[in-house]
């Protein structure tokens, strides 16, 4: 199904199967970001890896990241902190209510 949001054009896949065929058939497509002038000023170019448009840089990146940064043993190397942090914000809900970051 085809639908107007504004301008943008929105396509709505109504089954698993309809999701997969358009993602297997126009991969290249779907898997570009859109362009914005926001993400170019504030993200130095889109070049983030959650911005930038598919491509050879996009692929190094994520290659790099998912080697470098989300290994199995970097990630355990911060299980102490993500129990703190996690507990942290318990005890903030628990509290009731103070929704300040620090």
């Amino acid at each position: 199904m085809l639908l107007h949001l504004g301008s943008k054009p929105v396509l709505v896949a109504s089954s698993v199967d309809a999701a997969r065929d358009i993602l297997r058939t126009h991969d290249l497509v779907w898997s570009t970001r859109p362009k914005s002038s926001i993400t170019d000023g504030l993200l130095y170019g889109s070049k983030g890896v959650a911005f930038s448009t598919y491509s050879e840089y996009w692929r190094q990146v994520g290659s790099v990241i998912v080697l470098h940064l989300l290994s199995n043993k970097r990630v355990q190397s911060f299980r102490d902190i993500r129990v703190e942090e996690t507990s942290n914000m318990i005890e903030k809900i628990r509290q009731g209510g103070d929704s300040s970051i620090q």
